[in-house]
């Protein structure tokens, strides 16, 4: 071959190689599951219905309504209640839609706005204005994990007395990056307490707040009678780590002062501790030796009530544990879950709740093990956001991530060497639908393609084990 024709061969690679790498690729919306995501929200004390539908995994339009408060009452699951917006993520910032103007505005650390490209608003939902008990102009934004998505949220308060709420879709990463959800504005839980043991409640001085009728700085932070969305039970489970007995009480929300006490049969034995706003989970422990007895946890939880003008105040009893705790040769299984903002919560056991529900937390890692059971191992592989399946973990490693703001959206558990005929089962608690039916064996507990957060995690052996 001449060179010439070499010359011409090799120009024809070569544009044939650089339009594989720089055209782009493109998927039809045909091979795109679609899919809607329903969320409430309460905004400023009024309540909001997101409907978002996603395109795979991406958040592309969203719908909004302002049903009566009543909607966001009676919702079975916790919703966002936004309250001071990206306050802990750094990041004020969001799209305000005005006069067919699109506007980029930081509200911290100081208020700017700049007018951009329109096409930015293209997306943006402007929400019916709604009245509020303030005149003082004021802007709130920043970036909430709702409907499965990221949601960039911008709240601006105008002189006549009313808000006006902006929602536009926004990248996952803003969500995914916060050191925690904007949304509820959440407190680290109380780690390590031993209690204190007093005479009486009279022992435990009360914040000035209360006594006083003190009301809080934020407003927004309370309801009006019969508007409060209130858990009505705490969880109290328990596990042994090391030399003590470790005991993790757990409610809802919304309470801004939280006073938890410890009762050994019936009578009052100890003060736990006080958290504060949304501080809804203490961790304590007692030592091996703590006397035999039947133990359960009481909250007073304290609200602001705007009708009232003074505080209101709840008392919330746990259920009951019973120490010490069996000693059992029978096989069992017993797991933990990592939990967003929590970390890992504790060994729980067959059957019982790993990882939090009504609290909009994702679960981010699984630990599993087997009790009594020589010779077995039992095997679990973690589905994780931006990852997939991950690889097959066994006997107590983790399943999952951490430190990496990743949630888990579905999980897989087998038995390897285990007798003929015993079996594993698990269930999975999924963002926006609850507890799933069980499954068992290697089968799929969770969602998968959906973008929704896996909350807890239970479970159990049954057969011939």
């Amino acid at each position: 071959m001449t060179a010439a024709r070499w010359t011409k061969a090799i120009q024809l690679l070569m544009t044939i190689m650089l339009a594989a790498v720089f055209l782009p690729t493109t998927r039809t919306s045909a091979m795109e599951e679609t899919y809607t995501v329903r969320d409430l929200v309460v905004i400023e004390g009024q309540c909001y219905a997101l409907v978002g539908t996603h395109v795979g995994s991406v958040l592309q339009t969203l719908e909004v309504s302002n049903p009566a408060i009543q909607a966001c009452i009676t919702e079975t699951e916790t919703m966002p209640l936004r309250l001071k917006p990206s306050s802990v993520t750094g990041t004020n910032e969001g799209y305000l839609l005005s006069a067919d103007r699109c506007f980029k505005i930081v509200t911290a650390p100081r208020e700017a706005q700049e007018e951009v490209d329109r096409s930015l608003c293209d997306a943006t939902i402007v929400a019916s204005p709604m009245p509020i008990d303030e005149t003082e102009p004021r802007r709130q934004a920043g970036y909430d994990a709702v409907l499965g998505g990221c949601v960039n949220t911008v709240v601006d308060v105008h002189r006549d007395g009313s808000f006006t709420s902006y929602f536009t879709p926004a990248d996952v990463d803003h969500c995914v990056n916060r050191a925690s959800d904007s949304a509820d504005n959440v407190a680290a839980p109380t780690e390590g307490i031993f209690p204190r043991r007093i005479e009486s409640r009279d022992d435990v001085p009360i914040g000035e707040e209360i006594t006083k009728n003190i009301p809080p700085v934020d407003r927004k932070l309370s309801f009006d009678t019969g508007k409060l969305k209130m858990a009505t039970s705490i969880s109290l489970t328990v596990a042994v780590v090391g030399n003590n007995y470790k005991l993790t009480a757990n409610t809802g929300c919304c309470f801004e002062h939280h006073y938890w006490y410890l009762y050994r049969n019936n009578s009052l034995h100890s003060y736990l501790g006080y958290t504060p706003l949304f501080g809804n989970q203490i961790v304590f422990y007692l030592p091996l030796t703590t006397p035999a007895g039947t133990y359960r946890v009481e909250l007073d939880g304290y609200i602001w009530d705007n009708i009232y003008g003074g505080y209101l105040h709840w008392a919330l009893i746990s259920n009951d544990v019973t120490l010490p705790l069996p000693v059992s040769t029978t096989p069992s299984v017993t797991y933990q879950a990592h939990v967003q903002s929590y970390g890992w919560l504790g060994w729980v056991t067959s059957g019982q709740v790993a990882g939090t529900t009504g609290q909009s937390r994702r679960m981010e890692a699984a630990q599993i093990k087997l009790q009594n059971m020589p010779g077995a191992s039992v095997c679990y592989q973690a589905h994780v956001r931006g990852k997939g399946w991950l690889s097959s973990v066994c006997n107590g490693a983790t399943g999952g991530t951490t430190g990496e703001s990743r949630r888990m959206e579905a999980i897989k558990v087998w038995l390897v060497g285990a007798p003929s005929g015993c079996n594993i089962n698990y269930q999975a608690h999924v963002q926006g639908h609850g507890w799933l039916g069980s499954v068992s064996n290697g089968a799929t507990a969770g969602t998968t393609g959906q973008s929704r957060r896996m909350e807890a995690l239970k479970v159990w052996l049954s057969g011939s084990c």
